[in-house]
């Protein structure tokens, strides 16, 4: 059984005690459309990443969503916690470990270059309990740079 802070992966055929799931109501949710830069194509694969902006919450792992976008642009996060996030549309610069739903929440090289690339584009959601953010429109931000 690995486990951190945030996490505990349990594998095929293990047992794990003192572990307590809460499910609670009031998970929030993002679809939307990420748009390609003025004459260019949408890179693929390409991501929609949402995590928290602050320091204090940027080690709460559970809070980084990741969402690969569709050819046709569209995308969507579900079960997102209520909260403040930043958001970012990129392509990761090294295809292999970015392609699954939970790459930023185990590769630190690429929450970090993903951080970076949001910080300096600053573009801010909030979320309330239960609300879902439909059609919202994200530029793509380029490819990371770890």
């Amino acid at each position: 059984m690995a486990q951190n802070a945030d996490s505990v992966t349990v594998r095929t055929g293990e047992t794990v005690s003192g572990v307590t799931v809460t499910i609670t109501e009031g998970a929030a949710s993002l679809r939307g459309f990420v748009a390609a830069p003025k004459g260019q194509r949408l890179p693929q694969p390409a991501f929609v990443y949402l995590f928290p902006p602050k320091k204090r919450t940027a080690a709460t792992l559970f809070r980084y969503f990741e969402a690969r976008v569709h050819d046709d642009g569209s995308f969507s996060i579900d079960n997102i916690a209520p909260g403040e996030y930043l958001v970012v549309a990129l392509k990761p610069q090294n295809d292999a470990p970015g392609t699954s739903a939970i790459a930023i929440q185990q590769n630190s090289t690429l929450r970090n270059a993903v951080m970076h690339e949001a910080e300096k584009l600053k573009q801010k959601l909030s979320f309330k309990p239960c609300e879902r953010m439909d059609n919202y429109d994200l530029t793509f931000a380029g490819a990371t740079n770890p």
